[in-house]
């Protein structure tokens, strides 16, 4: 037998055509299987979300109870600046500064209030740029002893530059600027 006989052209007929046929099955089939994989996803995502809202709902009374409590407000307050206008929050944030610094052996070269013109938040904030002199152990404390206490001050620019103070001093003088912002309480009632 030299050549395939019509028997075996048949089965190799047959055998290209049900390859072809399951190529064609898996080239729809397996496009379609990822998308239904991604469908699943998409649900089990929403799923979870719908479980983290239904837990926030079953709070919700919690935290309505917690906010009608009389001292809440008190406690809260201690977060913000005391005062009431720009000006005296201002006032109050700069002596804040400059009792942190004379605390921590700084030496305070200016403080200036900056001004948001047009500011209408719900919690206004209140901004002061300070520049002052010391080491970075004077630069450390300093941040610490501000960012660390009541009412809450956050620092927002800082920038340090040094040179040696003199021949025989190994420590290094910084130049420090600094900005730093708090905020001011205003209850909902006064909005």
């Amino acid at each position: 037998m030299i050549g395939p006989s019509s028997r075996q052209h048949c089965m190799i007929s047959w055998g290209i055509l049900i390859l072809l046929i399951v190529f064609m099955v898996l080239l729809v089939l397996f496009p379609w299987y990822k998308q239904l994989a991604s469908y699943d996803e998409s649900i089990e995502s929403r799923e979870q979300s719908i479980q983290r809202f239904q837990e926030k709902l079953r709070q919700r009374p919690a935290l309505e109870a917690a906010l009608s409590d009389p001292g809440y407000e008190s406690k809260v307050r201690t977060f913000y600046l005391r005062e009431g206008t720009d000006a005296l929050a201002g006032a109050e944030l700069q002596q804040r500064i400059k009792t942190a610094i004379e605390k921590t052996n700084g030496n305070l070269v200016s403080t200036q209030l900056l001004t948001s013109a047009g500011q209408q938040a719900s919690v206004p904030k209140v901004t002061v740029k300070l520049r002052m002199r010391g080491d970075t152990s004077d630069l450390l404390n300093v941040v610490h002893e501000l960012e660390s206490s009541k009412p809450l001050l956050f620092v927002e620019d800082l920038s340090a530059r040094g040179s040696k103070s003199n021949a025989g001093n190994r420590q290094e003088i910084l130049d420090i600027n600094l900005t730093l912002s708090g905020f001011m309480y205003k209850r909902q009632a006064e909005q």
